[in-house]
């Protein structure tokens, strides 16, 4: 990708875009709302007679009702530029709805009675018990939002001065300036690093 169009690309995302808002909303539509009917409508059918999935209708139920504040929280989160307080804020409070929503669809990582099978004339209860991955997708959230405050501090500046990246990043260096070319960095590209 070019210099002038990754700069372009990025000027896009620092800007408010209600059309961008609006697709991020539909991806989380499909993510959240579509993926478990299609699940309900076409493997349910393949699965042979005798598995009774009554529990796992509760998970994909509990995944579509905890998905819907996260799919009206994605339509802020796209609609603000990556830079604003808004975006901040919106993308937290979205990371915060993600983690309350694997904890509520593996209902707190007890998956007791997911689904029964007949066995012999009788019924065989599964039960799961996934706490450990669950505080692992709980840990790897909290991480995202020390990612999510990164991605806010790298492009507030740029968000302020309406796209623009600053000129002078750094503070400036008091005393004598080497006349050494070398030492401001290595060039790649026609450009330092």
């Amino acid at each position: 990708m070019s210099k002038e169009k990754k700069m372009e690309k990025d000027e896009r995302r620092r800007r408010d875009s209600i059309a961008r808002g609006v697709g991020t909303m539909i991806v989380s539509f499909i993510g959240y709302i579509v993926v478990p009917y299609l699940i309900q409508w076409y493997v349910y059918p393949l699965l042979p007679e005798g598995i009774e999935l009554e529990g796992i209708s509760e998970l994909l139920d509990r995944w579509v009702l905890g998905g819907v504040p996260i799919m009206i929280v994605s339509l802020f989160v796209g609609y603000f530029g990556i830079g604003s307080r808004g975006w901040l804020a919106s993308s937290i409070i979205h990371s915060l709805l993600r983690i309350g929503w694997v904890l509520y669809v593996l209902n707190f990582g007890d998956l007791t009675g997911i689904f029964a099978m007949e066995d012999d004339g009788g019924w065989q209860r599964v039960d799961v018990v996934i706490y450990g991955f669950m505080y692992l997708m709980v840990a790897l959230r909290l991480l995202k939002l020390l990612i999510v405050y990164g991605d806010y501090r790298d492009n507030r500046s740029a968000y302020l001065n309406g796209g623009e990246e600053p000129v002078d990043r750094g503070k400036k260096k008091k005393g004598k300036k080497d006349d050494n070319p070398s030492s401001d960095g290595i060039r790649v590209k026609g450009r330092f690093n």
